[in-house]
């Protein structure tokens, strides 16, 4: 009996004397946490969390002392306010999922931060120096949230001027107070391709007003390419781009339609982009858009060369009187289709009968015969007497209306 109660008389000692040396070194670390704040030159605040604060070359900080836990060895805790908008950024070795909600096409950093927030707004804080600063930070377990950049730095029994620098620097890099301006920089001076496009988009999409946006989007112009050049394009609105994009079948439909419709308004198209929109190879976005008459007939006029079969269909189906000299000229094409011959038909008047007779010597298309007969139908003018190759002649056919007559009925008759 008496060996089991020395037994338990020398555990209390030992696990008393093991307690009292972790007071006492507690008690260690709190004294120098507590007279670091004259070096340093902070206020001492004993509250119910000691913790040190005021301004630290010129920087607003906070120092928490962290008593030693289950889960973390005894330390200090620096918190860096951090003004203006605010992002999330933790390690992401700390976050299950490969990618926070934001990328900023830097692949260095991507890879190793976690960030939440509003991507516009995580482009303009974060510049080159400031995503050098935050890997190497980030790495270290530092990171930002609430409107502050925060540390644990476990194993410091006092705050470190050096730990205090370091963090102030990526406060100060990281701050900023107007994103517009700090989105143009990183458009036209960030070292990485992708964060200058991300940062172009976010500008242009989030503050298309702001004064330099154009500017912006012109310098960059010279070096986009792909669906970013479609988009710079079509903040900048000069022809040549807009054409590019427009003729262009790699890039997406709604960009090229979009592209299409800016030129389209224009009074009038230079002849070379003109014959680029009008040329055969645009069959495929003529047949996905539907321009009104009005803008589709100066690209015709200033067309020469081929033209899409899909842009004359349209804009002969809505053709008008007024639309009859255009429609002649296209019948003096090498190849005629029959839409340009039945719109003629339709809305032309007797000075188109020599040039479809012209035209049906040339291309022997009853088609012509036909239009001519509409022509007449309508009292545009007698069209009696006209001859087509062939052998027939626009005349009077049964019921007293104007048709193609046989050349040997006509003889007959």
């Amino acid at each position: 009996m008496w060996e089991v109660g020395a037994s338990l008389l020398v555990l209390v000692v030992l696990f008393g004397g093991i307690a009292a040396l972790s007071i006492l070194t507690s008690l260690d670390a709190w004294r120098a946490f507590r007279e670091a704040a004259g070096p340093l030159g902070l206020r001492f605040k004993p509250d119910f969390i000691p913790h040190l604060e005021g301004t630290w070359e010129g920087q607003r900080v906070e120092i928490v002392w962290s008593p030693r836990s289950e889960t973390h060895a005894a330390g200090v805790r620096y918190h860096v306010p951090l003004p203006g908008p605010r992002i999330i950024i933790l390690p992401s070795s700390w976050i299950d999922s490969v990618l926070g909600e934001v990328t900023l096409g830097c692949p260095r950093t991507d890879a190793a931060c976690w960030i939440q927030g509003e991507p516009h707004v995580a482009l303009a804080m974060l510049s080159a120096e400031a995503r050098q600063l935050l890997v190497d930070a980030v790495r270290q377990g530092v990171r930002v949230e609430g409107g502050e950049v925060t540390w644990r730095a476990e194993g410091q029994a006092a705050p470190q001027a050096a730990s205090l620098r370091w963090l102030s620097l990526l406060a100060r890099a990281l701050h900023v107070s107007d994103v517009p301006t700090a989105l143009a920089a990183r458009a036209l001076e960030d070292p990485e391709p992708g964060v200058r496009e991300r940062a172009t988009r976010a500008l242009l999409e989030r503050y298309p007003e702001w004064p330099q946006a154009r500017a912006v989007a012109e310098a960059r112009l010279a070096h986009a390419r792909g669906p970013e050049r479609a988009q710079l394009a079509l903040t900048v609105d000069q022809e040549a781009p807009l054409a590019e994009v427009a003729t262009n079948p790699q890039l997406p439909l709604d960009d090229r339609r979009r592209a299409l419709a800016r030129l389209l308004q224009r009074p009038s198209l230079p002849a070379p982009i003109a014959r680029a929109l009008a040329h055969p190879a645009m069959d495929g976005l003529w047949a996905e858009s539907a321009p009104p008459i009005g803008q589709l007939r100066p690209l015709l006029q200033a067309a020469d060369g081929p033209l899409s079969r899909r842009l004359l269909d349209r804009f002969c189906a809505a053709a008008t009187p007024d639309d009859e000299a255009l429609l002649l000229r296209l019948l003096r094409a090498p190849e005629v289709p029959d839409a340009v011959i039945t719109a003629i038909g339709r809305v032309g008047t007797r000075a188109a009968f020599g040039p479809l007779r012209e035209a049906s010597e040339r291309l022997g298309r009853r088609g012509i015969a036909r239009a001519m007969a509409a022509i007449g139908a309508r009292g545009e003018g007698a069209a009696g007497g006209v001859s087509l190759a062939g052998g027939g002649e626009v005349g009077i056919v049964g019921g007293g209306e104007v048709g193609v007559v046989d050349g040997d009925r006509a003889g007959r008759e």
